[in-house]
């Protein structure tokens, strides 16, 4: 082993796929927003849309991890633009990077809401508290990252898990079931044609995310299972808060934090439960999505990989984020992600492409994870085909 390996710190699978979960249970997944619009509203249906949904978000992990390597590219706008061909890929970072402000904004405003409606804090005071939060974790490592989502992400799931079947074994109304779920988003359509908005959506910050992790990933294998176990969490927690959500239709479908709302109606403390919950959603997620945006900054020329001036425009895109908040998070999560799902098959075309091609011709033989044969012997010669 080379001293150049052996100062690599590797990411492990748990914490692999505890960052993965971290970064898709933000706002509007933990407090039950996206189950009952995505699939809730659904019924039945909806939940063949969560297998649908998930199993496809979490396929791309690898496949974002394989192609950086085989491209020798660690920034999101490469591993999304076929051959990195420059035009797409200034369209591509400025399209992505302004979805995930979107996003940014939406955890802000949903930090904002929850505090308030949990402990009575001014919406303005609390909103401010989260970006600030956000913005001091993202100086971390991405390895601190990974290692702070491995001990509270799983906290998050067990207490998300143990909520909703709770409430949807023993309901707080009578008057629930699938016969009252319905949907009038015309935006998303039918249960299989919501599903894959809501994965087009969510697979751009999964691959933007597992791109600049990839060189602290040691192999496709623990590539592969941390998205098996990433894949199998996330589903069991959207199944759950989907029965939940069913089984108390009534008191869920016109509220911007129907879990949140319908634990308060279980019990108070099952409420600020699901609140701190959500509120570990949020920050995971955002912080998540501003360590992409740190990745992106290290790669723009103008930015010079200078730490002050990279710390300093992520404080500039919080602020701006901070802004838009205002606008409410519901309204994100029912209209603007819903658009940006379609928009997100451009960056998951491009992505296949480069993973097939780049199998074929890698362009860094000693990560080549797909052609472990071209790699260099001990003695520096390419070991032959």
């Amino acid at each position: 082993m080379s001293d150049t390996t052996k100062k690599v710190a590797y990411i492990g699978v748990f914490a692999f796929a505890m960052t993965l979960i971290g970064n898709v249970i933000g706002v509007g997944f933990s407090t039950g927003r996206e189950v009952m619009t995505y699939f809730g509203n659904f019924g039945k249906a909806g939940i063949g849309g969560i297998f649908l949904s998930f199993g496809l978000c979490c396929l791309f992990a690898p496949i974002a991890y394989s192609t950086a390597r085989n491209m020798d590219k660690y920034s999101f706008d490469w591993v999304i633009t076929p051959l990195g061909w420059k035009p797409l890929r200034i369209f591509n970072l400025i399209f992505t990077l302004v979805g995930l402000s979107s996003s940014v904004s939406a955890m802000i405003a949903g930090a904002g809401s929850i505090l308030n409606a949990l402990f009575n804090v001014p919406y303005l005071l609390a909103s401010s508290l989260v970006a600030l939060l956000c913005l001091l974790t993202v100086v971390m490592s991405l390895k601190r990252f990974s290692d702070l989502m491995g001990l509270m992400v799983p906290v998050m799931v067990v207490l998300a898990i143990s909520i909703c079947l709770v409430c949807a074994i023993s309901p707080v109304t009578t008057e629930g079931g699938w016969d009252v779920v319905s949907s009038d988003n015309k935006l998303i359509g039918v249960w299989w044609t919501s599903a894959l908005v809501y994965f087009g959506v969510n697979v751009g910050p999964i691959i933007q995310l597992v791109t600049p992790m990839s060189k602290s990933i040691r192999d496709k294998k623990t590539a592969r299972l941390g998205a098996l176990v990433c894949a199998l969490a996330l589903i069991a927690v959207a199944v759950c808060a989907m029965l939940a959500i069913v089984f108390n239709y009534p008191i869920c479908f016109d509220q911007d934090l129907p879990t949140v709302t319908m634990g308060f109606y279980k019990a108070p403390i099952a409420g600020i439960l699901y609140g701190a919950v959500a509120l570990m959603a949020i920050y995971s997620t955002c912080t998540a999505f501003l360590f992409i945006f740190k990745s992106a900054f290290e790669s723009m020329p103008v930015l010079k990989k200078d730490d002050k001036r990279i710390i300093m425009a992520l404080v500039i895109l919080v602020a701006a984020c901070f802004g838009v908040s205002f606008i409410g998070y519901a309204n994100f999560v029912d209209k603007v992600w819903a658009v940006l799902g379609y928009f997100g098959y451009i960056g998951i075309a491009g992505i296949i492409f480069n993973y097939f091609y780049y199998k074929k011709h890698p362009k860094n033989r000693e990560t080549a994870v797909d052609h472990p044969e071209l790699a260099p012997t001990a003695d520096g010669a390419e070991k032959e085909s």
